[in-house]
């Protein structure tokens, strides 16, 4: 078999995808977790239980079961790419960049490739939604990051595709005439809309009529199903008094934004979180 020349990763906020092309074509999909019911999809979820110990995908989930919910455990890292005021995190008493985190992630995905094509490949095409942020400051930042993330995890060649635009390549091929197509991308993180004047030809970036995107997508929809329909069970509307006051307090709201938002759970093992909750349960 002719050796891939560049790798092509969808790093999605709940999933990540890799495939490969050479001269002779695009190549069918990687298995990356074998121990997932597809094995082409390797869930976008990092453990570290400890420093320089990393687990992935559905081992990730397993390993966090199995140590009691010790370390760091992190999913949906991908929504924090735009935001400028979070530039990384504190694992295992050390900073790290948040590109530096996710290109763990991607190290491990192209060590996984390169195993199973037997090659060490170092380009590749990264998908990107057709915005990152509400403007172009939260864009560029999102794309820096997911360009160094790259870098980090072995690549030197390192190209964007809008994900919209990647999946019109392969509609292309049903069309018999020229036509404008809505192309329609929900992912877990951001919801991508692309208009674009295609046929059974090559198109090229003119053809790209408009694009845009809104971040309402399949983490919003599952933290409003939490925050409305489950979280009430569990305590989120009660009322209590803290010792020596007279007001009734409520759980505050930065908690509840926690709760309900699968990239930002993780916060709720803060110190003062604990501390706060410890009070309020007593």
């Amino acid at each position: 078999m002719t050796k891939p020349l560049i790798y092509a990763i969808d790093f999605g906020t709940s999933n990540t995808l890799l495939a490969a092309a050479n001269a002779n074509g695009v190549l069918p999909p990687v298995e990356l977790d074998v121990n997932s019911d597809d094995k082409t999809i390797l869930k976008s979820l990092f453990y570290t239980p400890d420093q320089n110990e990393w687990y992935f995908g559905s081992e990730a989930i397993h390993q966090y079961t199995e140590r009691a919910a010790e370390g760091r455990f992190f999913r949906s890292i991908k929504k924090f790419l735009p935001e400028p005021g979070f530039s990384g995190t504190a694992v295992h008493g050390r900073f790290i960049p948040i590109h530096q985190i996710i290109g763990v992630f991607l190290k491990e995905v192209r060590n996984r490739a390169n195993l199973h094509f037997g090659c060490d490949v170092t380009a590749v095409t990264m998908g990107r939604p057709a915005v990152f942020g509400d403007n172009q400051t939260e864009d560029s930042v999102a794309e820096k990051r997911l360009k160094q993330a790259a870098e980090y995890a072995g690549f030197k060649d390192v190209y964007f595709c809008p994900e919209p635009v990647a999946a019109a390549y392969e509609f292309r091929h049903q069309l018999k005439e020229e036509k404008n197509v809505l192309i329609a991308d929900f992912g877990g993180g951001t919801s991508d809309f692309t208009v674009l004047k295609m046929g059974p030809n090559q198109f090229s970036d003119q053809d790209i009529l408009a694009t845009y995107g809104v971040s309402i997508a399949g983490d919003k929809f599952d933290g409003s199903i939490m925050k409305h329909h489950i979280a009430p069970h569990f305590g989120s509307e009660i009322t209590f008094r803290l010792p020596r006051t007279n007001g009734d307090m409520r759980i505050p709201l930065r908690l509840l934004s926690y709760l309900t938002s699968p990239a930002d759970i993780a916060f709720l093992s803060k110190t003062e979180t604990m501390s706060f909750l410890k009070e309020a349960q007593k």
